[in-house]
């Protein structure tokens, strides 16, 4: 049924085309991680997870923040 309402539908080639795209950045983004030395992750690999401690709100006796 949907094959004979979609038959050389113009239409289909936009989700080809977002395939294409997708499946071509996917690869850009894989291969230049992969070609990339382990020394250059050394530095990202060394900074701190936490720039700062986070300020914890104070509560009162009810356990309300203010």
């Amino acid at each position: 049924m949907f094959a004979v309402m979609f038959h050389k539908s113009a239409l289909l080639v936009f989700p080809l085309m977002g395939l294409a795209i997708f499946v071509g950045i996917f690869a850009a983004a894989f291969i230049r991680t992969v070609r990339r030395s382990a020394k250059s992750f050394d530095a990202i690999a060394a900074m701190p997870l936490v720039d700062a401690p986070r300020v914890q709100p104070s509560q009162d006796s009810q356990g309300v923040s203010s």
